[in-house]
């Protein structure tokens, strides 16, 4: 006995088929018969309906898994997204941590020298409060007073004196220069006087040459007037 149940057609749940092995097969019948039962009429309907209901269960695992790939695509992109937002806050979140980290210490240095400014205040107050320390104090406050009134006298001086050296050396330049000044007259005076010597020299020379000239023509003249007069 053999019974058809397929997964999805609920036709084939009851269609019994009984195959006897005693039967044997006509090869030359027109309808096969195996174990006496018609398989093309009787199983092969019930196998084509579940292969059209698998087709179309798979059909439609197919556009599902299809779907599911799309959906996990969108998923993807959104979750680079989120991870590309949460980056970004990050590095917001780190930014703040060091500006709010920066702001702390800024905060904390104002707070030390507050501090200390309020210790002073409260020495000082103490010390008002308290006859010897103030008279300590005012001791002291006398010896810097002395001490600063020493060192001025002594930047006077020095000042004094750098002004007095300053004003020798000036006066030593001034000197010199004008003793500089009138080397340089003289020298020019003399380079004039020894010109005009020259100059002189050479108007003499050029004037005895004139006259050497001269005479020389007059006596070239006397030589050559005979020999005309002659011819």
């Amino acid at each position: 006995e053999l019974q058809l149940l397929p997964l999805v057609s609920i036709k084939g749940i009851d269609n019994k088929i009984v195959l006897n092995k005693n039967v044997k097969l006509d090869r030359d019948a027109k309808v096969q018969m195996l174990g006496g039962v018609d398989m093309v009429s009787t199983v092969q309907p019930a196998l084509s309906e579940c292969k059209l209901d698998y087709a179309n269960k798979l059909s439609e695992a197919k556009w599902k898994y299809q779907d599911s790939l799309n959906k996990l695509e969108v998923a993807e992109d959104e979750a680079s997204a989120v991870s590309s937002k949460l980056q970004i806050l990050e590095e917001k979140l780190a930014r703040c941590e060091e500006t709010l980290q920066g702001e702390q210490q800024a905060n904390e240095a104002k707070v030390n020298v507050r501090t200390r400014e309020v210790e002073g205040l409260q020495q000082k107050v103490a010390a008002l409060r308290d006859p010897v320390a103030r008279e300590e104090q005012l001791a002291s406050l006398d010896r810097q007073a002395s001490d600063l009134e020493t060192q001025r006298v002594e930047q006077q001086r020095d000042h004094e004196n750098k002004k007095t050296m300053m004003l020798a050396s000036i006066a030593e330049a001034v000197r010199a220069i004008s003793e500089y000044e009138q080397e340089c007259i003289q020298k020019v005076a003399a380079l004039k006087s020894y010109v005009e010597t020259q100059k002189q020299s050479f108007q003499s020379i050029k004037m005895h040459n004139n006259a050497s000239q001269q005479q020389s023509q007059q006596q070239e003249q006397r030589l050559l007037s005979p020999q005309a007069h002659n011819q």
